[in-house]
């Protein structure tokens, strides 16, 4: 069911805390424009990176004991990473046009 605009409300709530806090913000913003071109390898690459922050067994700690994991991984099954990445991609600046030769702009010349 739909939250907010968002496809759920674990899309949403995740959103939310990646835009709640300044470095998280800016490390999404970075990994969404490296794959600007596709959403989809965009929330591939948020979600392994979120994922990646709270896998307990890469912090090398027991942050998570096994019914918080199943609780945290059952949130994180339904999240829209495809959706986040695309409403991060809108947001970023247009990407630089390349510099056309001169012999380009010779051609665009004689098109019109």
């Amino acid at each position: 069911m739909s939250y907010n605009g968002w496809t759920d409300w674990e899309t949403w709530n995740t959103k939310l805390w990646i835009d709640n806090e300044e470095g998280l913000q800016l490390e999404a913003v970075e990994i969404a424009e490296r794959h600007r071109d596709s959403a989809y390898d965009a929330g591939h690459a948020l979600k392994e990176w979120w994922e990646g922050l709270f896998d307990p067994t890469e912090r090398g700690d027991a942050a998570f004991p096994g019914p918080v994991q199943d609780a945290w991984s059952a949130h994180l099954s339904t999240v829209n990473w495809t959706e986040i990445a695309e409403h991060i991609i809108d947001e970023l600046e247009p990407a630089d046009e390349p510099e056309l030769s001169e012999s380009e702009l010779r051609l665009m010349d004689g098109n019109r």
